[in-house]
């Protein structure tokens, strides 16, 4: 789970890559987004997944979501995410679930925008 300092720790911001909080990520998995402030996720990937001929940017994000809940502004942020540098998966859960059925859809985020 993150928050909102997490977040903007993790945002790459120009002239402040020393403060980059795990500069090497390329991998990231994110669960229960629905408590951040509106729009610092996507903002957050943008950042990572933006530059092709940056040093090192996130290749695969995974985000999972209670009944598809993630915010307008992240959903548009995400859009913006150049695919030939990385990809970005959705998946929702129901509220409530058992093992065997934990995941009741998975959508490429292309599909999941429209």
């Amino acid at each position: 789970m993150f928050d909102d300092d997490t977040l903007l720790r993790l945002t790459l911001i120009p002239g402040k890559e020393g403060e980059l909080l795990c500069p090497q990520l390329v991998d990231l998995e994110a669960k229960s987004l629905e408590l951040m402030t509106p729009g610092l996720f996507g903002a957050m990937i943008v950042s990572r997944c933006l530059l092709r001929d940056a040093p090192v940017n996130l290749k695969r994000v995974h985000i999972t979501t209670v009944n598809g809940k993630l915010h307008p502004v992240d959903r548009m942020l995400l859009g913006k995410v150049d695919r030939k540098v990385s990809t970005v998966c959705a998946f929702t859960c129901q509220e409530e679930f058992d093992d065997e059925h934990a995941f009741d859809e998975s959508d490429w985020l292309d599909e999941w925008l429209d």
